[in-house]
């Protein structure tokens, strides 16, 4: 094995190939000085060392997944200190402050938008209308009088496969029904 002769743009096409979003190999090679053979070899090196990675990371569950990034973000956000918040541009700040209150908002369960009472009436409206075409079809509908959820019960198949053995309470209360 000799010896390096581009040992900076080497180490330029192994950062360069480790971004996805990163042109073609060739590109990337006459951007960072070194030869198509030199980019592709260090391009396999790189694709046969991380492939196990690659295959772990596949098999990662969402739930996982999602542990991590809340993990990763509680660290970012722990990272920041008084001077980085001083020292960041005004605009960085208001996204930063907007983005955090909409988070917190949904850690919450609290909306993140509030509509107009026109977008409201529209809903009212959209919701009168569609259960008058339920009834229509003659789909019935219940209300869970806590959550105001309404469910649509129908002895037909609309739209889903239902459940045969699922039991819908009797509307007028009778619990054998």
């Amino acid at each position: 094995m000799g010896e390096v002769q581009n040992p900076q743009g080497n180490a330029e096409v192994m950062v360069a190939l480790s971004d996805p979003l990163r042109d073609t190999i060739a590109e990337i090679a006459k951007e960072c000085g070194v030869s198509n053979h030199v980019a592709a070899h260090l391009h396999q090196h790189l694709a046969k060392r991380f492939l196990p990675l690659k295959r772990a990371l596949d098999d990662v569950g969402n739930d996982e997944m999602a542990k991590l990034f809340r993990y990763r973000s509680w660290e970012i956000l722990r990272s920041i200190s008084e001077e980085d918040i001083e020292n960041a541009p005004l605009r960085d700040k208001m996204v930063s402050a907007a983005i955090a209150v909409d988070k917190s908002l949904l850690l919450e369960g609290q909306p993140t938008q509030i509509l107009s009472i026109k977008q409201l009436e529209n809903l009212d409206t959209l919701a009168g209308a569609l259960l008058k075409e339920a009834s229509r079809r003659g789909i019935g509908t219940m209300t869970d009088d806590s959550t105001q959820q309404v469910t649509a019960r129908t002895e037909t198949h609309v739209g889903t496969r239902m459940d045969p053995s699922m039991k819908w309470p009797d509307p007028d209360g009778d619990p054998g029904a």
